[in-house]
């Protein structure tokens, strides 16, 4: 019988320079004719980045990309009579939210309101947005069109209020730091980099095409395919994205880059003759290896050559891959953290059946 081996965990040093270093503003100018075409705006007001971590904003009747039942989004399941339904119940909180702050962008903060107008418009109508670090990617869901395609600014409020990655931009961004991690609530500390609002022109990407690249010490040591379905195309490909993902980072990147280590996300579009830069991220494990386990990754050594670690999705795993990507974000959070803890889920059981009892008290008085 074969001993099992045991892998012992291993710390990742990570420092605040590192984290900082890969906020957008810094490595943008750098890169500028390698990545997507973006508007930087900083600072950004208070008030907005409060709404951002929790006030109410109203959204105004400019909204370009309104929700609706359709075959293209999660609402497509919902009937009319449901979806009138559910309107009826809400109204049963129509008291309590009017009660709640709810912030109107064209009052509270219109210089930024307006600057988000015009960097669209620049943009040729259309963008995705994303703070420091994170591009609210869990909350596409709650687009019409499932993208981050933005045609207005109540678009980009919907996303950026919507995701979980952009809060933790906001409250924790240093949280896997080995030098002290900043206190910040709301973008609020000192210690902290400012908060900014990127806004980068549309791209219709081709998610067969996104790859995530490891490097360490100025070498590439492994790279996998972003979306965990299967391309059958992808096989006969690799020999030339492998080649093209290691010319770009030797030549382009790392010259320039600020560390030797990052994780750094790149679209190859077609006819796979150029590498684009979509984002460079700090070298930790808040970074998801995709097809790799970190262990794996910290053991392999860097190559001067295209012959790194390469991995594709070789065959559909309809079993493994199943759940949609970010579902966990499309829960309430109480639901998410009671998944996790059986204790709290007798609790959240418990005042579900209360909830419930409630209801059915309302309606046992005389009928006619």
């Amino acid at each position: 019988m074969e001993e099992s081996q045991t892998h012992v965990f291993e710390p990742i040093e990570l420092s605040r320079k590192q984290v900082d270093d890969s906020i957008f503003s810094r490595w943008y100018p750098s890169y500028k004719g390698d990545t997507i075409e973006s508007r930087v705006i900083s600072p950004l007001p208070q008030a907005f980045i409060d709404a951002l971590n929790g006030e109410s904003i109203h959204m105004p009747h400019e909204m370009g990309n309104p929700v609706e039942a359709n075959s293209d989004n999660d609402y497509s399941d919902w009937s009319e009579d449901e979806a009138q339904d559910g309107r009826s119940e809400d109204s049963d909180d129509e008291e309590d939210e009017n009660n709640r702050r709810r912030l109107d962008p064209a009052k509270d903060f219109p210089e930024l309101h307006d600057q988000i107008k015009r960097h669209i418009e620049e943009l040729g109508g259309a963008v995705m947005p994303k703070l420091n670090w994170s591009a609210p990617k869990d909350a596409r869901w709650i687009m019409a069109d499932n993208t981050l395609r933005c045609t207005s600014p109540a678009d980009v409020y919907l996303l950026l209020q919507a995701s979980d990655h952009i809060a933790h931009d906001i409250d924790a961004p240093y949280g896997e730091c080995t030098d002290g991690a900043a206190e910040q609530s709301g973008g609020k500390s000192d210690a902290a980099a400012p908060l900014e609002l990127v806004l980068r022109r549309w791209t219709n990407i081709n998610p067969a095409l996104e790859f995530r690249v490891f490097v360490r010490s100025g070498g590439v040591v492994a790279a996998a395919q972003r979306d965990r379905n299967h391309f059958p195309f992808l096989a006969g490909l690799k020999p030339t994205l492998a080649r093209l993902i290691w010319n770009f980072v030797d030549s382009t990147l790392v010259p320039r880059l600020t560390h030797p280590d990052a994780v750094v996300d790149i679209y190859v579009p077609q006819p796979y003759r150029r590498v684009v830069l979509v984002d460079i991220n700090p070298w930790s494990r808040t970074a998801d290896p995709l097809l790799f386990a970190w262990n794996e990754i910290l053991h392999l050594a860097p190559e001067r050559s295209p012959q790194f670690a390469f991995r594709l999705v070789d065959r559909p795993n309809n079993a493994a891959f199943a759940a949609k990507e970010y579902s966990e974000s499309m829960l309430p959070l109480d639901v998410v953290h009671a998944a996790a803890d059986p204790a709290a889920l007798v609790d959240l059981a418990r005042a579900s059946r209360a909830s419930q009892d409630r209801l059915e008290s309302r309606s046992d008085g005389p009928t006619i």
